[in-house]
């Protein structure tokens, strides 16, 4: 159902002017678009008690902002779409590098993503231990969460 060719982008989210003719010269290059995977991230290293303005900044202009301005062309194009939120959890990239949990393989995570597109809407987890993670999490009640060092 879905190619097995992906064409990627490469671009710097948080020059979101940029993304309104970007977008629409991936359109026409492409001859029309039939499906958007947005995937970009930072998450720099932060300690516990480090509040660090410019490692928070970067975080909100990538991993909220782009995607926003990148989404919302393809919002203007595309009528009577799914969504799909994939959190994979943990996969070996320079992003979560610094990190010392177990890590996903590249090419695993990219298959397990590929194979998700085939459904029209929702929230799906790669790894089962965070999908059981988020669920705890989501109990909590905030009152509580907030009381937590975590």
């Amino acid at each position: 159902q879905f190619p097995n060719l992906v064409f990627p982008f490469a671009h710097d989210v948080r020059q979101t002017d940029a993304i309104p003719p970007l977008f629409a010269e991936i359109c026409r290059s492409l001859d029309g678009l039939d499906l958007v995977i947005y995937s970009a991230g930072v998450m720099p290293s932060v300690e516990l008690n480090e509040f660090d303005t410019e490692k928070d900044t970067a975080m909100i202009e990538v991993n909220v902002t782009g995607a926003v301005a990148w989404l919302n062309e393809a919002a203007a194009r595309f009528h009577g779409v799914g969504v799909i939120t994939i959190k994979p959890g943990p996969v070996d990239t320079p992003m979560a590098a610094h990190l010392s949990l177990k890590k996903m393989p590249v090419d695993v995570a990219a298959r397990s993503i590929l194979k998700l597109l085939k459904r029209r809407n929702g929230e799906f987890f790669l790894s089962p231990v965070h999908a059981v993670a988020f669920a705890i999490i989501r109990a909590i009640p905030s009152a509580i969460f907030r009381k937590l060092n975590v």
